[in-house]
């Protein structure tokens, strides 16, 4: 598995459990207590690339509305969907807007992590979401 999709699902991940601690993407505590548990003790991990990892937390942190590039609809049920779903299109949007790949490389990469993680039809919806929001991401 590619080196980035690694560290794109290890994101995805930290931001799934600290949805489920209920704390801030911004607590450095977590990230590190995640970091030794997970990262640093699972081979899984091993040929993640750990700037990239760094970058999306810090891309993630710094994302501050999501409803400027979603539309309002979506926005007003992300609370209501399965919380993985909510971490993949937080990890995608905030990777769209200040990262430095074509946008077409993001949006299929984070299909690809939601197959994984859910079914089809949210792989789906997920690309909806990520086509409309690009293009509102790259303009701001």
């Amino acid at each position: 598995m590619h080196p980035k999709r690694i560290a794109r699902i290890a994101a995805i991940q930290f931001l799934y459990r600290i949805s489920l601690l209920q704390s801030d993407v911004k607590n450095l505590f977590q990230l590190e207590e995640f970091v030794d548990t997970h990262i640093n003790n699972d081979d899984f991990y091993s040929g993640m690339s750990k700037s990239f990892f760094r970058k999306l937390i810090s891309f993630i942190s710094d994302l501050n509305s999501l409803d400027t590039y979603i539309s309002g609809d979506i926005v007003s049920n992300l609370s209501s969907m399965p919380i993985v779903t909510n971490c993949i299109l937080t990890s995608a949007l905030a990777e769209l807007i200040y990262g430095k790949a074509d946008i077409p490389v993001i949006i299929n990469e984070y299909i690809e992590i939601t197959k994984q993680f859910t079914d089809y039809s949210t792989a789906k919806f997920v690309n909806a979401v990520l086509d409309r929001a690009s293009k509102t991401c790259r303009k701001n």
